[in-house]
């Protein structure tokens, strides 16, 4: 697919063959599937969790439909980037890590870049109803798992 200008292909389209990404044109938003985050969630609850990178980047991979290895390396392609906003503002809301300890645990990133992805999580919950929704179902499929982390971060 070719973006058409009055003088043949626009130079600058890209259709993101391979990346599913494009600058121009937005494909429509699938329904959302919630069943990957409980399923996610289940597995998690069999296990001992304590404060894990492993459960919320399970849950997040599992919701964005993305490679849990993607979260924490270097790729800036725009859906991994938005899964790990969603990540590092998990982490946030339900854990006691700081800044600087989210980053380390998500591929060794500056406190600086955790809070940067905080606040763009931020507003794309304001601004897109589909990643509130499915951030709010990734917060809810944890709540078992979290209310104790919750309450000692809002303690100290």
């Amino acid at each position: 697919m070719t973006m058409q200008t009055s003088r043949g292909p626009d130079p600058r389209f890209f259709d993101g063959r391979g990346s599913g990404c494009s600058l121009f044109e937005r494909p429509a938003a699938p329904a959302i599937d919630f069943r990957p985050i409980d399923e996610a969630a289940a597995i998690i609850r069999g296990t001992l969790w304590r404060d894990s990178l492993d459960a919320l980047a399970s849950v997040t991979a599992r919701a964005f439909e993305v490679d849990r290895r993607d979260l924490t390396g270097p790729c800036r392609e725009p859906h991994i980037a938005r899964a790990r906003h969603a990540l590092m503002w998990l982490a946030r809301e339900t854990t006691i890590w700081s800044a600087p300890e989210i980053g380390r645990r998500i591929g060794g990133r500056d406190h600086s870049t955790v809070l940067h992805s905080i606040r763009v999580a931020r507003r794309l919950r304001d601004s897109d109803p589909r990643f509130r929704l499915l951030t709010d179902a990734m917060v809810k499929a944890l709540a078992p798992l979290t209310a104790a982390s919750r309450e000692a971060r809002d303690a100290g």
